[in-house]
């Protein structure tokens, strides 16, 4: 996409982006205002397309149907127009064409100025030019044009690029910089795009759909935003379609987590547990904090303005972050902080939360004795938005530049290093993960300090709608934003769940009438004692099974990720959350099993498998003998299965002719 063709507009005389007044604009916009006019089937002014719609004029195609400007798509794109879709049509642009070469294309019709002006794109090239080291400008398309004078008007002064500038670079070069004064055309910004009638494209609207959509209207269960971000709000800011169980945290106790949450591997809501950490905003509203100790966006911006995050596949300075967080207002799929490296880089900020009881066994930590540390954190799913392939399921990478330090660990003895297992997540509004297992089949627990967070859950064997993961869900294809899912499969959700709910109401009602006929059929107090009885020994059997279930977790509230559930969590304002993974006796099964199953990273699989193992027999050997006798009955129910199925297969073989004749 930006090659040095691109680089080469920097320096060169006519460059297209490179102007100090914005005339270049002005002449092309004017240019395109006056062709649009000659060429339009009415005045040129674009009255008949949607009021305060698309910036361009885009409209849904049902548009065309309903009356309105004839398509202007075949007098613009002529054959090819025929020959391919809008979304083919971008996807070309994003491979081949540069940032001049979009300008160009802009100036050809009134179609292609549409197309060479969607965001996508330019966020694409800005990106990919500058990574994550640019200050956003109301847009992708003014940011690309503020950076790209930047660099000219910095040539000019004799200093560095900032394209392939390291952070570190940056830093060191800032006392120099900050002697020098840009002028005032290097901010200036581009004009505001004007509106093509007769431009319909489903693909391109639902992107400025998805993008401005009101998501509390239409996801917040009833409840307005302020009633949620109020503190003193309580159940009544709950929206009315949530069915996660919420349990305040001085009503938990940890032998009820572990009987009706943990053990049974269903998902719960605990208020009031964040809101005694040290971090948490004592005056929660919209991220805001009274005292200046909590994490906020403003604390943050007085203490760590400089220092960087990981953010999708990028590094921000936390001030940079904040300025596209508090400025986006086009992007479907928004930048994501999601940082597995913020305890490295501010020690402090462990201290300032406490893993609650629930939490605190993690065997997984016992790797860290092994001398081998924490692995790089893996990116948050779905941040590529549109058309994006999330391998959510598979473990985190690893890093094995490091090796064991010789106090820590013998030579002999098989060392890994942790899987990432806690991570910062701040986002804008629209801000999200789309559907995922957590890695390693580890469980996780998620608490918020600020925003609001919509969670949809889905039980470990029932993909959501939209979701097609593979057959060893080792990769998982979700085609769509976290937003879209919403918009087009949230009615299905809703639907399933609703029936799932009418099912376990009907087995409810069919058990009651059952236990109610023995009940009376029974002569026998003693047989009475005993069938009360073992109805109320096991909880686990008795619930119901697991179905679609959504929640809306509100500042200082923390829920419950079970492992092996699918999730998807969208930010309905800007959010402020950590999280952690963790392995424990309910899910330590699970997570070996998967480590031996999974053949997306064998050898990384092997290496980790083997040093957890060595660290369990060694500090837990009684918890591992339980892992070993399910291995046993693992190939024992393998072997049966296999039998059974060569069995099977054997008896529907037909017999040959002569043994038909014969016998």
């Amino acid at each position: 996409m930006y090659d040095t063709d691109a680089k080469d507009d920097v320096d060169g005389d006519d460059d297209e982006m490179d102007v100090q007044s914005g005339e270049d604009e002005e002449e092309i916009a004017a240019a395109a205002v006056e062709a649009a006019s000659q060429q339009s089937h009415g005045d040129g002014s674009g009255k008949n397309a949607l009021a305060g719609s698309h910036p361009r004029g885009v409209q849904p195609l049902g548009n065309l149907l309903l009356g309105g400007v004839p398509s202007i798509r075949a007098t613009c794109f002529g054959s090819l127009g025929r020959l391919f879709t809008d979304e083919q049509l971008l996807d070309f642009l994003r491979s081949y064409c540069t940032a001049s070469d979009l300008i160009t294309l802009s100036r050809v019709s009134r179609a292609l100025y549409v197309l060479s002006n969607e965001e996508e794109l330019w966020r694409g090239i800005t990106l990919e030019r500058w990574e994550g080291n640019f200050e956003f400008r109301q847009d992708w398309r003014n940011t690309y044009a503020d950076m790209h004078r930047m660099e000219k008007w910095r040539k000019m002064q004799g200093l560095a690029p900032i394209e392939n500038r390291s952070l570190a670079q940056a830093d060191s070069e800032a006392e120099e910089e900050a002697t020098a004064d840009e002028p005032s055309w290097v901010r200036e910004p581009l004009p505001a795009p004007f509106k093509v009638a007769g431009f319909y494209s489903d693909f391109i609207f639902q992107s400025f759909y998805c993008s401005h959509i009101d998501l509390m209207s239409c996801f917040g269960g009833g409840c307005s935003m302020e009633d949620m971000l109020n503190p003193n709000s309580g159940s009544a800011a709950v929206p009315s379609c949530d069915n996660i169980p919420r349990v305040h945290y001085s009503e938990l106790t940890p032998e009820r987590f572990q009987k009706e949450f943990a053990a049974p591997n269903r998902p719960v809501i605990i208020t009031g547990l964040v809101e005694s950490w040290p971090c948490f905003p004592k005056a929660a509203g919209h991220g805001h904090d009274a005292t200046g100790r909590g994490w906020s966006v403003e604390n943050w911006s007085k203490k760590y303005p400089n220092v960087a995050f990981k953010v999708g596949r990028y590094v921000m300075r936390w001030k940079n972050y904040l300025q596209y967080m508090t400025q986006v207002s086009t992007d479907e799929s928004p930048l994501y902080l999601f940082d597995s490296r913020f305890g490295e880089k501010i020690p402090e900020l462990l201290a300032s939360y406490t893993v609650p009881e629930f939490f605190r066994k993690d065997y997984f930590a016992l790797l860290e004795e092994c001398g081998g540390g924490v692995s790089e954190g893996r990116s948050v799913p779905g941040e590529t938005g549109r058309s994006s392939n999330s391998n959510a399921t598979t473990p985190s990478s690893v890093s094995s530049s490091s090796s064991p330090s010789s106090s820590s660990s013998s030579s002999s003895a098989p060392w890994a290093p942790r899987p990432a297992y806690r991570w910062i997540l701040v986002g804008p509004t629209r801000s999200g993960s789309t559907f995922h297992k957590d890695p390693n089949h580890t469980s996780a627990w998620n608490g918020l300090l600020s925003g609001i967070k919509k969670w949809i859950m889905y039980p470990p064997d029932w993909p959501p709608p939209g979701v097609f993961p593979s057959s060893n869900e080792s990769e998982v294809t979700t085609p769509i934003s976290v937003t879209e899912w919403f918009i087009n499969h949230y009615q299905t959700h809703r639907q399933r769940l609703q029936e799932h709910e009418e099912k376990i109401k009907y087995e409810r009602e069919r058990k009651a009438w059952i236990e109610k006929q023995k009940q009376a059929a029974s002569s026998s107090k003693h047989t009475k004692a005993e069938s009360n009885g073992s109805s109320s020994q096991g909880s686990k059997a008795d619930l119901p099974p697991p179905g679609p279930i959504e929640g809306t977790c509100r500042p200082g509230e923390l829920i419950f990720i079970p492992n092996g559930w699918w999730h998807t969590a969208l930010n309905l304002a800007p959010s402020f959350a950590v999280t952690q993974n963790y392995v424990d006796s309910h899910n330590l099964w699970n997570v070996v099993d998967f480590l031996e199953r999974d053949e997306g990273e064998i050898e990384r699989n092997t290496q980790l498998l083997q040093a957890f193992e060595h660290k369990m027999k060694e500090k837990y050997p009684k918890e591992w003998e339980g892992i070993e006798q399910k291995r046993i009955e693992k190939e024992i129910a393998r072997a049966e299965a296999e039998e059974a199925a060569a069995a099977a297969k054997n008896k529907k073989k037909k017999s040959s002719l002569w043994e038909r004749l014969t016998t």
